[in-house]
Formats: C-alpha cells, sequence, structure tokens
C-alpha cells in the first residue's frame, strides 16, 4: 500500500506540472480562450542615405532590449509609398506601418529613449503616436503642440535618430 501512495503522490505531481506548464507566460483578458503574448521591441528610425528623401528602421534585438521579438525585418532606405522588410511607408512619410507575421491586439505603451531630431533642435519636440491598424503597429511622430502627424523623411537630417521602445500583445 506505501507504493501505491506514492504513485499517487508523483501522478499529481506530475499533473501538476502539466497544468502549470500550460498557463506559463499566459495573458488573459480575452473571452475567445487563445495563447496572447507579450512582445516588445526597441526600434531605431534614422535617415537613409539620402538623407530628407528616406528613412532606415533597425531592431535591436539584444537582450534587455526587446522580449519575444515578433518575427521582423528590418528596412534600409525605406522612401515615401515604399516597403521594406517588415515596414512600410505612406506617400506623405508620415506613417509608418510595421507589417509583422504576429497579429497585434493590443498595445501597452511606447516610449522615445532618444530624441535626436531635425538636427538636434532645442526649441522643437517630437511625440510618438502608435497605434493598431489592421493587426499591425502605425508609428507617426506628431511635433509639439500639434497633433498632425510629420513626415518622417523630412524631420530626420543627417545624423539624427530618434529610438523607441514599444509594448504590445499578439494572439499568438
Amino acid at each position: 500500500m506505501a507504493g501505491e501512495g506514492a504513485q499517487q503522490i508523483e501522478a499529481l505531481e506530475v499533473k501538476e506540472l502539466e497544468v502549470s506548464s500550460k498557463i506559463l507566460g499566459a495573458i488573459q483578458g480575452t473571452q475567445d480562450k487563445v495563447r496572447n503574448v507579450l512582445r516588445s521591441i526597441y526600434l531605431m528610425i534614422e535617415p537613409g542615405a539620402s538623407a530628407g528623401t528616406n528613412i532606415t528602421v533597425t531592431e535591436e534585438p539584444s537582450a534587455g532590449s526587446s522580449f519575444n521579438r515578433p518575427t521582423i525585418t528590418g528596412a534600409a532606405d525605406l522612401a515615401k509609398s515604399g516597403s521594406i522588410g517588415s515596414f512600410a511607408l505612406n506617400g506623405g512619410g508620415t506613417i509608418l506601418t510595421m507589417n509583422i507575421t504576429e497579429n497585434i491586439i493590443g498595445l501597452l505603451g511606447v516610449s522615445i529613449s532618444v530624441h535626436d531630431i531635425n538636427s538636434s533642435s532645442t526649441t522643437e519636440m517630437y511625440f510618438p503616436l502608435v497605434a493598431i491598424s489592421s493587426n499591425n503597429l502605425s508609428i507617426s511622430l506628431t511635433k509639439r503642440p500639434g497633433t498632425i502627424p510629420v513626415d518622417l523623411t523630412s524631420v530626420m537630417d543627417a545624423g539624427d535618430a530618434v529610438e523607441m521602445y514599444i509594448s504590445f500583445i499578439t494572439s499568438s
């Protein structure tokens, strides 16, 4: 009988392990019971090879900069109405779309860590405007005090950079 009790305890421990491994990292909040994933990325936007004409977007993949990185490819020399890698820039240069494989269902936060825009102007301040659009992220910058997105290709002068940390939730 002692052996039988030990087997029951072992079976219970295995069952507990199975349950806890299934919920580890789960994010609750949806009614459809799908697995949601917390992700964050650290993006850098700089002028491209032709400052004032195109931009380059890269993602910092190092540990501590990103978490549960999505499937993403940077864009070098991205022009208006263009699409390279995981990024597209609209015709006005005002909306940078990040298109990833995973569906983005929630935006948790955005912060700028480096703000060196428009030749390091000390009188101009820019703010990020990030939204979910068709399961992707739309990224814009607005200039204080306005709310209208600025043309990213025109405000990114040679040597400029803006780095932002974006946290979001995907459905897989």
